[in-house]
C-alpha cells in the first residue's frame, strides 16, 4: 500500500510479506515482468539502441505497488527497520548489487542481487524521493518518507554515479531519537545545563559539530523541539527537510528556483524569527550571512563537520569569517559522538588495565574504580554485545574573557588555550558513561586517541 502525501510519498512497508530469502525469486521476476527503466544497450552488432520500458523515471506512481521492483525496494527497507540500521548502501558492481546495512556504527554485508536489478532498484527509489534521473539533473540527494509499524520515518537517500553504476546510500531518522528530547540523546545534565544558559542568556549561534554521522541533525531537531514553540516563531533552512517538525516553519534549500542557504537565511531574518536553524554551513557566504544572522536574531542554531570544539571554530575562521564576527555571534559549541551501548544482559565486570585508569584519570576521575563492566555477547544482543548507541558530548560556552580574545588579535593558541580551560571535554563524558555502564572503556579510548589537546 502507497499512500501519498503533500510532500513526496510515504511508502507503507509494514504490510510486506517477502523475507530476504524471497530476493532471489523477485529478481528474477524483474527480468521476467519487464518493468525496467530506459537506458543503452549494445546489440549483437555493437550497435548502441534505448530500451524504452513501463517505468516513468519522472513518476514514482508508474511502478506499481505489486512490482518485483517495488517489494525489494520495501523488503531491503522493512529488514533495516526491524534491524535497527542507520544507513542502508546499495553499490553496484560487474558481478551483481551488494546490499550493506550499518549497525550500531558497524557496516554489514546483507544480501547480493543480481546486476540487473540495480538500475531499476535505484531509480525506483530516486523517483521516491522525486530525484531527477536525467542526463541534466541538478539533485542528488532527497527524503523519502516510510511508514513502519504506524511511525513515519525519513530516509535521506543520496545517489552518485559511479563507472559501475549509480551508487545509492540511505540515512534513516528514527522519531524517537529526536522527539524523546534531550535525555534521548543521552546527554548529561551539566552540558544540557550550559547550553540553556547560552539559549536563556546569551543567545547568539549554537554550534552542533561532529563527524560524519554523528546525529548532528537529530540533534539540531531534539534542540528545536527543546524551545517553547507555542509562543515563539521559529524556522529552519534545510537541504533537504528530513523530518516534520509540530510548530516549526521548514524551508527547503533549492538552488534551481534561486533559493540557496544564504538567501533563505536572509529571507528568514525578515520574517522577525526568534530562533532560526540552518542544517548546513557549506561555504563563506553562508557562514558570514549565519554570523549577521546571530547578531540578528535571539537564537541562530546550525552544523559543521568537526572533531572538537576548538576545531569547529577554526572551521568557520577558514570559511573567511572574522574573528570579530565570530566573537560577537557565536554562542556555544556542542560537539558529538555516537558510541556503542553494551548489552546490559551479558555484562561482566573486569579489572581495569594500568592503561584504562590513566586514560580515566585523565579523563577527570580522580579515583577510578577497580573494575568497569564488559559484553561479551548473547542471544539478547545477537552475539554482538552491544544493544544501541548512545550520544556522548563536549560542550564550550563563550564567556566575556574568551570573546574579548578571540575578537582580539591575541595568538591563536592563546585562544584555544583558554577555550581548552572552559569546556566540558568529550573524554570527561565518556568517562561518566564508562562507569555509568552506558560505554565499552575500550571504545571511549579508541574514540578519543587522535583527539588534539590545546593546553
Amino acid at each position: 500500500m502507497r499512500r501519498r502525501r503533500e510532500r513526496g510519498v510515504i511508502l507503507d512497508v509494514d504490510a510486506d510479506d517477502f523475507g530476504m530469502g524471497e530476493l532471489a525469486s523477485l529478481a528474477q521476476s524483474v527480468r521476467d515482468s519487464g518493468i525496467l527503466v530506459a537506458s543503452d544497450e549494445l546489440d549483437a552488432n555493437g550497435e548502441t539502441h534505448t530500451r524504452r520500458d513501463r517505468l516513468n523515471a519522472d513518476r514514482a506512481g508508474d511502478v506499481p505497488e505489486a512490482a518485483p521492483v517495488a517489494r525489494i525496494a520495501h523488503v531491503i527497507l522493512q529488514r533495516a527497520l526491524q534491524e535497527g540500521a542507520s544507513d542502508i548502501h546499495i553499490r553496484p558492481g560487474a558481478g551483481g548489487t551488494a546490499v550493506y546495512y550499518r549497525i550500531y556504527g558497524i557496516l554489514h554485508d546483507i544480501v547480493a542481487l543480481p546486476v540487473y536489478v540495480h538500475e531499476p532498484l535505484v531509480r525506483y527509489l530516486q523517483t521516491l524521493a522525486g530525484i531527477s534521473v536525467g542526463a541534466g539533473r541538478q539533485r542528488h540527494r532527497a527524503v523519502l518518507h516510510i511508514n513502519y509499524r504506524d511511525a513515519e520515518h525519513a530516509v535521506r537517500l543520496s545517489t552518485v554515479r559511479t563507472t559501475a553504476g549509480e551508487y545509492a546510500a540511505m540515512r534513516i531518522l528514527y522519531p524517537p531519537s529526536v522527539t524523546g528530547g534531550l535525555d534521548a540523546l543521552g546527554m548529561s545534565t551539566d552540558i544540557a545545563a550550559a547550553l540553556d544558559l547560552t539559549r536563556d542568556e546569551r543567545g547568539g549561534l549554537i554550534l552542533v559539530a561532529g563527524p560524519a554521522g554523528s546525529g548532528r541533525t537529530t540533534t539540531l531537531y531534539a534542540l528545536l523541539l527543546d524551545l517553547p514553540l507555542a509562543d515563539q516563531s521559529v524556522i529552519t533552512i534545510e537541504d533537504p527537510v528530513e523530518l516534520t517538525l509540530p510548530g516549526v516553519a521548514q524551508a527547503p534549500v533549492d538552488p534551481q528556483e534561486g533559493r540557496d542557504f544564504p538567501t533563505a537565511l536572509k529571507q528568514a531574518l525578515e520574517l522577525d524569527a526568534d530562533a532560526i536553524m540552518c542544517s548546513d554551513v557549506p561555504d563563506a557566504a553562508t557562514a558570514r550571512v549565519l554570523l549577521e544572522a546571530s547578531l540578528a536574531a535571539p537564537l541562530v542554531y546550525s552544523a559543521v563537520h568537526a572533531d572538537d570544539a576548538v576545531h569547529a571554530m577554526r572551521r568557520l575562521l577558514d570559511l573567511g569569517v572574522s574573528r570579530f564576527m565570530l566573537a560577537e555571534g557565536l554562542g556555544a559549541v556542542l560537539v558529538q559522538r555516537l558510541m556503542r551501548v553494551p548489552c546490559a544482559e551479558c555484562a561482566q565486570e573486569r579489572e581495569v588495565t594500568p592503561a584504562e585508569r590513566e586514560w580515566l584519570r585523565d579523563a577527570g576521575i580522580a579515583e577510578p574504580p577497580p573494575t568497569v563492566s564488559t559484553s561479551q555477547g548473547c542471544e539478547a544482543c545477537r552475539k554482538t554485545g552491544v544493544t544501541g548507541r548512545t550520544a556522548a558530548h563536549e560542550v564550550l560556552t563563550i564567556d566575556a574573557e574568551l570573546r574579548r580574545l578571540l575578537g582580539s588579535d591575541a595568538a591563536i593558541s592563546e585562544v584555544e588555550a583558554t577555550a581548552a580551560e572552559r569546556l566540558i571535554p568529550l573524554r570527561h563524558d565518556l568517562a561518566r558513561k564508562v562507569l555509568a555502564g552506558r560505554v565499552d572503556i575500550v571504545e571511549a579510548m579508541c574514540g578519543t586517541a587522535f583527539l588534539p589537546r590545546y593546553k
